[in-house]
């Protein structure tokens, strides 16, 4: 149900990061420390009405309908100290996202080929 994990690479729209990401008060810490060439604002405080797990206390940033650290060409700036949940998409907590095929152009109404079953299995054993 899943598209090719090697499209990731690819891709040219980078429609995953069209919403923000979560992030702790670490991974804010290492994009800081990178510096990137982005303006500012980059995160917003995330508000305890909202879906707050107490580990996420920030959120990227969204502009223009994607995420501020998505450049013209749609490639993720931060991508070295890129989040958690990036590095886990399109996987949450080890199972495919809900969001998935909405946020994924690749996304394919087929079964699963079994090099890609393999590639996701790698994935999830590293979360």
């Amino acid at each position: 149900m899943l598209p090719d994990l090697r499209h990731c690479k690819v891709c040219t729209q980078g429609s995953c990061c069209s919403l923000g990401v979560e992030l702790s008060k670490k991974e804010l810490k290492k994009i800081l420390a990178l510096h990137p060439l982005v303006e500012k604002p980059w995160f917003r405080v995330v508000e305890h009405h909202e879906e707050f797990d107490g580990m996420h206390h920030f959120s990227t940033i969204r502009r223009d309908g994607a995420c501020v650290f998505q450049d013209k060409n749609n490639r993720c700036v931060i991508y070295s100290v890129r989040p958690h949940f990036c590095k886990e998409f399109p996987l949450e907590k080890g199972v495919t996202a809900p969001c998935y095929p909405q946020l994924c152009r690749i996304f394919e109404k087929t079964s699963m080929k079994p090099t890609v079953k393999k590639i996701y299995a790698k994935r999830k054993k590293r979360f």
